[in-house]
């Protein structure tokens, strides 16, 4: 999120209005929240199933170092739905009046948190920091990921569990049921603190290097920073479209165009047009590289 070379590209201003119009109102959501057809998802699966018969034979022919064996793997799966029912036992919500900081869990592990959110993807350390920051009369709610994966241990809802002023939200709550209930949200740097940019609820972001650079009541350097924020500041982390359309010309501004990804989460990323797209921009930026030097 802090790239080494710029295209300085200005997307139009009509064009980002409308762009943020549509992701306000939700007609335009990130590629991976986008709702599948059940074709799709049939398709997903014959795909999912593909390549772990690849992946299971890979194991078989002695790959070890990618592959987690099944006895693990299913292990794994067995102890995130003891822990699921562990959470489910203790659920809890922020009664009427109580002033409560939603902390929604980011899925783990995952680059963004695991590699921007540094220092703070340790996230039962900052649940820990939030808990001792807020005032006696302010409650922590904590929301699971919906896709729920290692970030849900066993030393966070004890945690949660032992402080009486810590909620444990529904599992089968939305982040739009969430957010109604809380003063407002602190993330490291998940997207619902992109989204308030735009006017969908209210956030502050630990580590999202553009919110830092460009809107600094949406960010915040510690997670005592950002409980201030929600709590003295009444226009911190409270967006609008017009807002989100900034943001979206500022990230046209340092981006060039094309998908990067992993071939089985988006398929999209390997057809030609793509490739060109990201090939065009790996040439701009070492032609840009060539010119400075030439000019040094």
């Amino acid at each position: 999120q802090n790239p080494f070379l710029e295209p300085g590209e200005q997307m139009a201003e009509a064009e980002a209005e409308a762009l943020a119009q549509r992701i306000y109102t939700r007609a335009e959501v990130l590629i991976y929240m986008k709702p599948q057809s059940a074709l799709a998802k049939q398709w997903n699966r014959l795909r999912w199933a593909s390549g772990r018969a690849k992946v299971t034979f890979a194991r078989w022919l002695g790959e070890r170092y990618n592959t987690p064996s099944l006895r693990h793997k299913l292990a794994l799966a067995r102890e995130n739905e003891r822990l699921c029912s562990l959470w489910r036992a203790h659920e809890s919500q922020p009664e009427a009046g109580e002033r409560s900081i939603l902390y929604p869990l980011q899925m783990q592990p995952e680059a963004s948190i695991d590699v921007w959110g540094l220092p703070y993807n340790d996230q039962l350390d900052l649940v820990r920091r939030l808990a001792a920051a807020v005032p006696d009369d302010v409650s922590i709610s904590i929301k699971a990921n919906p896709k729920t994966k290692y970030e849900m241990k066993q030393s966070l809802i004890d945690f949660a569990i032992a402080h009486p002023r810590i909620h444990l939200l529904p599992l089968s709550m939305k982040m739009d049921e969430a957010q109604p209930l809380c003063v407002g949200a602190i993330t490291v740097c998940g997207t619902v603190g992109l989204e308030a940019v735009f006017g969908r609820g209210r956030c502050i972001s630990l580590r999202h290097p553009i919110l830092n650079r460009y809107f600094p009541d949406f960010a915040a350097e510690t997670p005592e920073e950002a409980i201030e924020k929600l709590l003295a500041m009444p226009h911190a982390g409270i967006g609008s479209r017009d807002m989100g359309a900034r943001y979206l010309q500022a990230i046209r501004a340092q981006a060039y165009p094309g998908w990067i990804s992993d071939p089985f989460s988006m398929p999209e990323c390997l057809d030609a047009d793509n490739v060109a797209l990201v090939a065009n921009g790996l040439e701009a930026g070492l032609a840009q590289v060539r010119s400075q030097r030439i000019a040094t």
